[in-house]
């Protein structure tokens, strides 16, 4: 393993220790599949191609882009909630309450 660079993690007993490769008897067996090795390369490059694309980025242009979106999102959310107390207005008014008196019994 050493020859292939493939790194020593410590060991619990020792912490100092750089010289332990238990950490490989204890993966799961299916992370070592191809196609999960494939979908991890994936997952690898979208990340660093997200990195690279924060890092072009200045802080206002994130904050202008932060608002842009909480502002879609802020639109959205009234026109839901104007609608529901429409509807909720509509029903309430419609519905009339059709009250029973009470029972008398005759003894």
């Amino acid at each position: 393993m050493k020859r292939c660079s493939i790194p020593p993690l410590s060991c619990p007993e020792k912490p100092d220790a750089y010289d332990s490769y238990d950490y490989v008897l204890r993966m799961r067996m299916d992370r070592v599949k191809q196609s999960a090795v494939i979908e991890l390369d994936e997952q690898i490059a979208e990340k660093q191609t997200e990195k690279e694309r924060l890092e072009s980025e200045t802080a206002s242009s994130l904050w202008l882009a932060d608002l842009a979106e909480f502002q879609e999102a802020w639109v959205k959310y009234s026109e839901v909630r104007v609608a529901d107390s429409v509807s909720v207005a509509k029903s309430d008014s419609a519905v009339k309450v059709v009250r029973k008196k009470p029972a008398v019994s005759k003894k």
